[in-house]
């Protein structure tokens, strides 16, 4: 049975998703960055994936020695993972340590649609289940996903106010539509918060935000209100090439 028909119970491993807000902090914690360093293979040898029945025998033997309930559920947070960076470590701790890279595979398993039976095959299949049951990580790739439809579409018509903002609780939001909104609220996010700004990070989103807009100023000064944000016009107005 999947697990995403699977009944939480209070007594199930939940694992604790770090977050900024109601959105997974993405960065890896140090612990993930170590687990990364020492699993990096020396060339030329390939690590071997368990198989299923005996990754699934050692997730319960650790369920029994924590003294947990042997849920589905549980089993799966307990499970060993077999590929990648952080194997070695349980399906729970991924999400705890290394969330960002966990949403990352989420959205490659589900783009490429493939599923076998081979012990590497099972196991990806019971992390992508487990992802995506989470109720912060599913719309996390979600959302991941209409990031990068807005950055093709900018690149496909040269207008980069297709961009989603990706920060701050307008994060769903257009550049051009919060820029372009009549709400007193946007217009003071933009016109006070965004425009005066002077410590952004260089090259971050709020950055990128701030160049739109900056450029869109510009253009609206000049007569030019209905013209489109591109990213070469953003560079050379901000002095950037």
């Amino acid at each position: 049975m999947c697990v995403h028909a699977c009944v939480r119970h209070s007594m199930d491993m939940e694992p604790r998703i770090r977050l900024r807000g109601k959105h997974p902090v993405l960065e890896p914690t140090k612990a993930a960055d170590d687990v990364a360093r020492r699993n990096k293979e020396p060339a030329g040898r390939l690590h071997v994936a368990k198989e299923p029945g005996v990754v699934d025998q050692e997730a319960r033997g650790r369920l029994l020695a924590a003294g947990a309930r042997l849920s589905e559920y549980n089993v799966l947070s307990s499970t060993e993972l077999q590929f990648g960076q952080y194997r070695g470590q349980t399906f729970k701790w991924l999400l705890e340590n290394a969330v960002g890279w966990a949403i990352g595979f989420a959205k490659s398993y589900h783009r490429e649609g493939v599923h076998n039976v081979s012990a590497l095959g099972v196991n990806k299949q019971k992390l992508y289940d487990y992802c995506m049951a989470s109720p912060v990580i599913a719309p996390a790739v979600d959302f991941s996903f209409r990031v990068e439809d807005a950055c093709r579409r900018a690149k496909e018509t040269g207008d980069d106010g297709h961009r989603l903002l990706e920060f701050s609780d307008y994060r769903d939001w257009s550049w051009r539509e919060l820029f372009e909104s009549d709400k007193a609220e946007h217009v003071s996010f933009v016109r006070n918060f965004i425009l005066p700004k002077s410590d952004c990070h260089t090259g971050s989103k709020m950055d990128q935000f701030r160049r739109y807009c900056v450029h869109r100023e510009e253009l609206r000064r000049s007569g030019q209100a209905g013209a489109v944000g591109t990213t070469a016009a953003m560079s050379q107005s901000s002095g950037r090439h």
